[in-house]
């Protein structure tokens, strides 16, 4: 760790780290014991790194940031606990929750809820008292429900977790028929509805039958419940009329209750504890099996964003020029070189004419490389900013995708004045080594982040910042009507510039509507087959995103790029149904966060807002560029049960 000065603050070396699949489950945890983390069952097959993991927190070592809880799947936290935590990290965490994290909030003792003002609104019960219940086989049975009405929902921050319990089996059409169905091996993000041969259930029982796991703990003692009352959300689990397992939608994020303490006897000596934890992050049992599960392959998204929004000043050098080139070079260094040396009588003189021919063609080599590559600076900006409404303002959290093209071996400053924000450089993605590209120093302070981006030669480079902001929102919506048959929603341009296009994805289908002029509002009615289903948007959409990404790995041949930033920002919102990669191995990989599939299942409505030529933060760029362009796309969730957003 370095200061601003560049003298060394703290080292630590030799640190060893866990390596988690893209689609693995991380889940937090701030337990009030060690002995009461929660753990996950282990896994059979040969594939450790889609082990699920917990890592615990302790309360002063809890982040103060929502992005930095971004990376987890879940959250368990002991309301004791909860009492510990400082406000900026009560913020980061609410935060975390509305914009799509899951909260597995274990009640201690009504007063800790009580008395933890921020933890109230998130908390979908009121505790009151205390009492006791003999689960019996109350536990048992849950485990062994396959019905999805036993699970909480999914979330944005459980998306790739959730890739377990929606797979395809793209061998299953070579097996015999009557053989035993074996897992997919890791498919690209959930497809609803799509060619899934295989689908991961939630019935345990025949998995802890094979383990003949016992179940008697939960059977012969009284199990302590805070008792109270549900004030929204559903129970997924009750004993004697009373609720142990409270779920409610929070934002775009999932509270899901216990009103029982996992830490305490007699659920703590409970053998299959390990296996509740596994259902309620949505792991399907199936992948705890002997056999062998793969991941493999997949494409950045970044790789997506930076087709769409890098320079077009660069063209390459088609193929069929370079054979061309080369052909006429050694024509001339050849044939040509001893015909007309020999029609002079001066073959010595091939001494001088072949360098004078390396010469000549290396700087019409050059000359078409400038015609092909130069230009001036260029600088892009592609923000994609979700916001939760509160009040006037709203929570922004954004991500902001940045192209530079330099004529010239360069370095170029950008900044990110908010105190909760992060810059990162390009991520290729596991086909070209999971590496990052491109050279940066990053500076994080109280007033923001800082690089210095190092960029070659009539190169450009993709960087992405992270932030998070509270600020008025220049676009509002709010549900009018929501039924069966119709939905009408009331949209605003709030701000001062044009909204070009809006999208709006509900009921499994998305529909592409006109934009709204500066202070301009309009009530639109939906109904039920208005517009495509997602998957057609998607794969209409995204036709050419391989095509695209190769063209990006290729130094030569034809220069492909996306155009129609209003259009594919759109289609990114949902890549998990991009079903282009039909070999079973992964499609497009993206930060959690940004698809938005689980919030489209749980019914909400999804309002995307794309504003070109408005950024609702400064120029990121601290350097002068020619040339300039940003735009934003605006994404909001509406929820039936909320009118005002």
């Amino acid at each position: 760790l370095y200061d601003e000065s560049r003298e060394l603050r703290a080292s630590q070396l030799n640190i060893s780290a866990k390596e988690v699949a893209w689609e693995g489950v991380i889940m937090g945890s701030v337990s009030r014991t060690f002995a009461g983390t929660p753990q996950f069952p282990q896994f059979q097959n040969s594939n450790g790194r889609l082990q699920p993991q917990v890592g615990r927190f302790y309360p002063e070592q809890f982040p103060d940031t929502q992005i930095a809880l971004e990376s987890l799947s879940s959250l368990y936290l002991s309301s004791e606990q909860a009492l510990r935590l400082s406000q900026n990290q009560a913020d980061a965490l609410s935060a975390w929750v509305a914009f799509g994290g899951h909260l597995f909030l274990a009640i201690e003792q009504p007063a800790d809820v009580l008395a933890t003002e921020w933890l109230q609104p998130l908390c979908p019960f009121r505790p009151e008292g205390f009492g006791k219940v003999l689960a019996g086989d109350s536990f048992q049975k849950w485990l062994e429900e396959d019905s999805s009405r036993s699970l909480p929902p999914k979330t944005i921050s459980g998306a790739m977790g959730n890739l377990l319990d929606s797979a395809i089996d793209s061998s299953s059409s070579s097996r015999p028929r009557n053989a035993p169905p074996l897992p997919p091996p890791i498919p690209s993000p959930p497809l609803p509805g799509g060619r899934a041969d295989f689908k991961a259930g939630f019935d345990y029982s025949k998995i802890l039958e094979k383990r003949r796991i016992k179940n008697e703990a939960l059977k012969s003692e009284a199990m302590p419940i805070v008792t109270g009352q549900r004030l929204d959300g559903e129970v997924l689990l009750a004993a004697e009329d009373l609720p142990l397992i409270i779920t409610a939608p929070r934002g775009r994020g999932q509270v899901t209750v216990l009103t029982f303490s996992p830490e305490r006897e007699p659920f703590l000596s409970w053998e299959n504890k390990n296996w509740f934890w596994a259902k309620l992050n949505r792991i399907a049992p199936e992948w705890f099996g002997d056999w062998k599960l793969n991941n493999y392959g997949g494409l950045s998204l970044d790789g997506a964003f930076h087709s769409l929004i890098e320079s077009r000043q660069i063209r390459k050098l088609p193929v069929s020029w370079l054979l061309l080139l080369l052909a006429v070079y050694l024509a001339v260094i050849g044939p040509f070189d001893y015909w007309y040396l020999k029609k002079l009588n001066r073959q010595m003189l091939t001494w001088a004419t072949f360098p004078a021919y390396v010469v000549l063609f290396s700087l019409l080599i050059y000359f078409i490389g400038y015609r092909l590559r130069a230009g001036d600076v260029e600088w892009n900006e592609l923000h994609i900013v979700d916001a939760v409404p509160t009040g006037q303002t709203a929570k922004l959290r954004g991500r902001s995708y940045m192209a530079v093209y330099s004529p010239a071996n360069a370095e170029y400053n950008v900044q990110c004045p908010f105190p909760d924000s992060a810059l990162r450089s390009r991520f290729l993605g596991p086909n070209r080594g999971g590496q990052e590209v491109g050279k940066s120093d990053t500076l994080l302070s109280a007033s923001g982040a800082k690089a210095r981006i190092s960029v070659p030669v009539w190169m450009n480079q993709l960087h992405v910042a992270d932030w998070t902001h509270t600020a008025p929102s220049p676009f509002a919506a709010r549900l009018v009507e929501h039924s069966p048959n119709k939905i009408a929603v009331r949209l605003e341009n709030r701000g001062t510039q044009a909204i070009e296009a809006i999208g709006i994805a509900a009921k499994g289908r998305f529909l592409r509507i006109e934009g709204l002029a500066p202070g301009e509002s309009r009530t639109e009615h939906l109904f039920p087959h208005s517009g495509r289903t997602l998957r057609q948007f998607v794969r209409q959409g995204g036709r050419d995103y391989s095509k695209a990404l190769e063209s990006q790995q290729r130094h030569l041949g034809d220069t492909f790029r996306i155009d129609g930033t209003d259009l594919h920002s759109m289609v990114f919102a949902f890549i998990s149904h991009w079903e282009e990669d039909a070999a079973g191995g992964r499609g497009f990989l993206f930060p959690n966060g940004m698809e938005l599939s689980p919030v489209a299942e749980r019914g909400e409505v999804i309002l995307l807002a794309y504003c070109p030529d408005l950024a609702m933060i400064p120029w990121l760029n601290e350097f002068s560029a020619i040339r300039k362009n940003r735009a934003t796309l605006l994404r909001l969730v509406l929820s039936p049960n909320t009118t005002d957003q």
